[in-house]
């Protein structure tokens, strides 16, 4: 079960709670899946490619807890860097955070999502498994914008966030977990980041 993986795979440091990606905060792993609450984020969106069924959509190695409001501000977004501060905002549930500002929160606007920066390369190396794993995913910098299916962007971009923010302790501690516990494989782009 997926979610009986991520809260193991996720936890806090506290008993009964998980680590949300985006916020890097510990709640309560119950209750779990309702708009208040936590929710499973895929970090490739199901309406690109990953659809609702199969293997790539509980493969957990794309699979992260996430604020409920933040997962649905993020929606289908394209990973980037959110340059036009007239458009690109914290999602809601990360605007009242008085120790998070600048780099250190997410933003979205338009039709991108930026993670902060110290989950960046997390994100990147999960997009690239994905790609790796699902020959009918692709990572690209052009997104055929009429009819994105199967397509995640942008390469570039995620590149650079690989080499800005290499895998940490936590992220080869889940990998690990991922492994051993869950589902029998790992992401190579955390036991071998020179494969990006």
């Amino acid at each position: 079960d997926v979610w009986k993986a991520l809260k193991d795979i996720d936890r806090g440091i506290n008993a009964g709670s998980v680590r949300l990606i985006y916020s890097q905060k510990d709640v309560p792993s119950e209750p779990k899946g309702t708009f208040d609450t936590w929710n499973r984020e895929h970090t490739w969106p199901k309406s690109l490619g990953v659809g609702k069924s199969g293997p790539d959509y509980t493969d957990i190695h794309h699979l992260f807890p996430s604020d409920a409001s933040v997962n649905t501000a993020r929606s289908n977004r394209y990973f980037d860097t959110c340059t036009d501060q007239s458009v690109c905002r914290p999602p809601s549930a990360l605007q009242d955070n008085e120790n998070i500002n600048g780099d250190d929160v997410a933003l979205f606007g338009g039709d991108v999502f930026q993670p902060p920066k110290g989950v960046r390369g997390d994100i990147a190396r999960a997009i690239f498994y994905m790609d790796l794993r699902y020959p009918d995913l692709e990572l690209t910098d052009c997104p055929d914008n009429e009819d994105p299916k199967n397509q995640m962007a942008y390469l570039s971009t995620l590149l650079t966030w690989h080499e800005l923010d290499p895998p940490t302790e936590m992220e080869r501690l889940r990998n690990d977990r991922v492994c051993s516990r869950w589902q029998g494989n790992r992401n190579p782009f955390v036991d071998y980041p020179d494969l990006a």
